[in-house]
């Protein structure tokens, strides 16, 4: 603008930032997970190694249904819940991890109307 005469008074630009690779280093590599198994902290089944499939991944937030038969096992599932001895079996290797339960619904429509949707997050392998 100024090589070409014209006198505006702009405000200075920070330097810009590099909003694409900003995403990609908050969000964290997960390998896909299928199934996760853990063993129960609490509830009548305290103790007990179950194994749940994952029908969803998004990076370390994984999800898996709990068929509504087993509200006993849903009921052992609380949000914040530690889950510490969690094991992580994906088509590539077998891992270690932990993870705190982060959502916990009851599905109210489609096939699976009555199951419970439950969330994690994995915070550690």
């Amino acid at each position: 603008i100024e090589k070409q005469g014209i006198k505006a008074d702009l405000p200075l630009v920070d330097e810009a930032r590099d909003v694409e690779g900003e995403s990609e280093e908050r969000e964290v590599d997960m390998i896909d997970i299928s199934s996760i198994s853990v063993e129960l902290a609490n509830g009548p089944r305290k103790g007990e190694k179950i194994e749940l499939q994952v029908t969803f991944q998004l990076g370390n937030k994984i999800s898996t249904i709990i068929p509504a038969q087993q509200k006993d096992l849903a009921d052992a599932f609380k949000i914040g819940l530690r889950l510490s001895g969690m094991q992580c079996f994906s088509p590539l290797a077998i891992f270690n991890a932990r993870g705190i339960v982060s959502g916990l619904k009851i599905i109210t429509s489609g096939p699976r109307r009555g199951s419970h949707a439950l969330d994690i997050t994995i915070d550690g392998v």
